[in-house]
């Protein structure tokens, strides 16, 4: 057993769970963004953070980490990439080599203080840890060169210094430093036995608490699976918060299922002594309904994007946790499939054929008088095959939304997905923007990557955007309207 060697704090830092896992390559992050949308999904303001991201890919002259965009779609929240990943280093390595070859001084009270910043913004936090339980995060020789001698030690007190403090700091010491309740991500492989009850006993012994464990099968020919399942349900002490199975394109919709909601939940409800209570989600039940808020969809043709809000609005309970009601789907084809599709679900619909209009500004006034009589508080263009006049983006000026097939400012206007593979892009994805009079040059308020593929062509690559799309939506809408008003300039200037 590991020996107790960091005092841990009175009481976490935040409210939240820190998420580590058995080894590396085990699906941390997998479930750590699967943690957030499955409680985004609940109302709550959650938020994923990546403290440390080892791996960097140069994407249109940025370079990003795919671990941090992961997360940060996750969130229901308008997070930026530097407050989701605080520190990214950008070859794939253990964060003290990396650092080292990239010259990088890893300081932990400017990483404590990046990792509370971004918490700050959300009820309650997912933080992700690096690699296994114990990665160092210090050079380790380095820091035994610069130790002092143990000759040169005056007192006792000395030796209660935290570890990053005498040269040695791991992931282990993040954990305690933050003092968060701890989830095990148990890669099931051979071997995960050992490795699982060694990083249980780890976590214990340095005085936090282990509340739940997820396995995630990582290898569909593990043999045993569930004779090892149930060995590790044994041995652990913790409840199990679910078992993923093998899925070849692990993303957090699909594993959300696989998830314990109730066992979670539990959780959170009953903290450690001195955690602060996370304010939990009013309902009909104990508090007032909120004020309606309005939201208008315009389609031209089957809807899709409009059918995924529509439903992300009903599992979500939009209307009862925050008042959001979409009270109108609009069309300027009468033959928009689409329309079909928003009746079947119980929405209003209404049609504006603009073939009926002379000129494009008689039906931008037509469309927009309509619009106008269901007070909406945000109009989302929803595959709406319409070029808009000044005047009617002016009349709806930070309440008209869109979503591009690209990430903007990359591959403005028609044939993304063709110009992505021509421009040998390893990476794609979309972006929901407000609409300005400029086409596809609005403030850009969230974005998805989707990796472009070798045998891709532009169906392919359109069919696998379309689906982060239909993921992506749902949240940026919601995001547009509960987040603070006042954080959209600062959020502009750090873009």
């Amino acid at each position: 057993m590991i020996p107790a060697n960091h005092s841990r704090p009175a009481f976490p830092t935040f409210p939240g769970f820190f998420v580590t896992g058995t080894d590396t390559e085990i699906g941390k992050t997998t479930i750590s963004a699967a943690l957030t949308r499955l409680l985004g999904q609940q109302g709550w303001r959650v938020v994923a953070i990546k403290p440390i991201a080892a791996g960097l890919e140069c994407v249109e002259g940025q370079w990003v980490n795919d671990d941090v965009q992961r997360l940060r779609t996750a969130s229901p929240l308008d997070v930026q990439d530097h407050e989701v990943g605080p520190l990214q280093l950008r070859h794939p390595c253990a964060p003290h080599i990396a650092a080292k070859l990239e010259g990088v001084v890893i300081d932990p009270q400017s990483l404590l203080s990046a990792i509370k910043r971004t918490a700050a913004k959300a009820d309650f936090s997912v933080v992700e840890g690096v690699g296994g339980f114990c990665v160092p995060l210090h050079e380790p020789i380095a820091a035994a060169l610069k130790a002092p001698h143990p000759s040169e030690q005056k007192a006792d007190s000395d030796l209660e210094t935290p570890p990053h403090l005498r040269g040695r700091w791991d992931s282990a010491d993040l954990a305690v430093d933050l003092a968060l309740p701890v989830v095990l991500v148990v890669g099931m492989r051979l071997g995960c036995i050992n490795h699982a009850v060694l990083s249980a006993e780890a976590i214990r012994a340095r005085g936090l608490k282990l509340v739940g464990w997820v396995a995630n099968h990582v290898n569909p020919q593990m043999g045993h699976a569930d004779d090892n399942f149930a060995t590790l349900n044994q041995l652990l002490g913790a409840p199990c918060w679910g078992r993923v199975p093998f899925l070849s394109e692990p993303l957090p919709d699909p594993i959300t299922p696989h998830l314990n909601l109730a066992a979670i939940l539990k959780a959170i409800s009953a903290p450690l002594p001195g955690l602060p209570q996370v304010p939990q989600v009013p309902t009909a039940a104990t508090a007032p309904s909120p004020p309606p808020r309005n939201i208008v969809i315009l389609i031209s043709g089957s809807g899709s994007n409009m059918q995924a809000i529509a439903e992300t609005a009903q599992t979500a309970q939009w209307a009862e946790r925050h008042g959001i009601h979409i009270a109108a789907v609009i069309s300027n084809r009468a033959d928009a499939a689409g329309l079909q599709t928003a009746r079947n679900r119980g929405l209003h619909t209404e049609v504006i054929p603009h073939t009926q209009f002379e000129t494009r500004a008689e039906f931008d006034s037509a469309l927009r008088d309509c619009i106008d009589r269901f007070a909406p508080e945000l109009v989302v263009l929803a595959g709406f095959m319409r070029v808009l006049t000044a005047a009617f983006v002016q009349h709806f000026a930070g309440r008209l939304i869109n979503i591009h097939p690209a990430l903007l400012p990359a591959f403005p206007g028609l044939n993304t997905h063709q110009r992505a593979i021509d421009a040998g892009c390893q990476f794609t994805g979309a972006t929901v923007h407000e609409v300005s009079v400029e086409v596809d040059q609005g403030r850009i308020l969230a974005q998805a990557v989707v990796p472009v593929l070798p045998d891709d062509d532009a169906g392919r690559l359109a069919h696998r955007v379309l689906m982060a799309e239909h993921r992506l939506y749902p949240q940026a809408v919601l995001q547009k309207l509960i987040q603070p008003k006042n954080r959209s300039q600062t959020q502009l200037s750090q873009r």
